[in-house]
């Protein structure tokens, strides 16, 4: 038999140890909610074209890669404190939070001459062409909400809880039984 304290020594690391694996877990359920091929199909990272749809789309992939443990973009902190266990996960990604919630984006000098350069780059593309002169002369554009985040949390309950659960728990059962031939040994 085993005491508390054994069982609690062999349950905590693992739980931590398996805690490393969650951001896998969310990035597959993040990328459901984000368009893969990107603004311009994926033939360079200027886009060129509006994103009418609903979905978020993927340019040169900065805020999808920010989700990935170590990126220097990710938000990754797991904390224990006796037997309880926090997690914080997310972004530092600045353009972020504007494009799961929508909003306005007033325009500045500096944004004026980005759209502008833009524009020209893009040989007037449609999109670059419309940013630059709402810009110029509404004073801000509006981005479309293209929430990615939630639905991706909603996701992962629905799909991936309870196989990252059941993964640790299958971790826990293999170090608890490999605690008990040690001490049958």
């Amino acid at each position: 038999m085993f005491t508390t304290t054994q069982v609690m020594n062999v349950i905590r690391p693992v739980i931590a140890d398996q805690m490393q694996q969650f951001p896998v877990f969310m990035q597959i359920s993040i990328a459901k909610f984000m368009k893969d091929q990107g603004a311009t199909g994926g033939s360079s990272s200027i886009a060129t074209v509006f994103n009418t749809g609903d979905k978020l789309y993927k340019q040169k992939g900065t805020l999808f890669q920010s989700f990935i443990k170590n990126n220097p973009n990710n938000v990754y902190k797991a904390k224990q404190s006796g037997n309880v266990f926090e997690l914080e996960y997310g972004t530092k990604v600045k353009y972020s939070a504007i494009h799961e919630f929508g909003g306005k984006i007033n325009s500045t000098p500096k944004s004026i001459r980005f759209a502008l350069a833009m524009a020209i780059k893009t040989n007037w593309s449609p999109m670059w062409t419309a940013i630059y002169g709402a810009m110029k002369n509404k004073g801000f554009i509006f981005i479309k909400p293209r929430p990615y985040f939630k639905p991706a949390i909603e996701d992962f309950k629905k799909n991936g809880q309870s196989k990252f659960e059941q993964q640790i728990k299958n971790a826990i059962v293999a170090d608890l039984k490999d605690l008990q031939n040690r001490t049958r040994e």
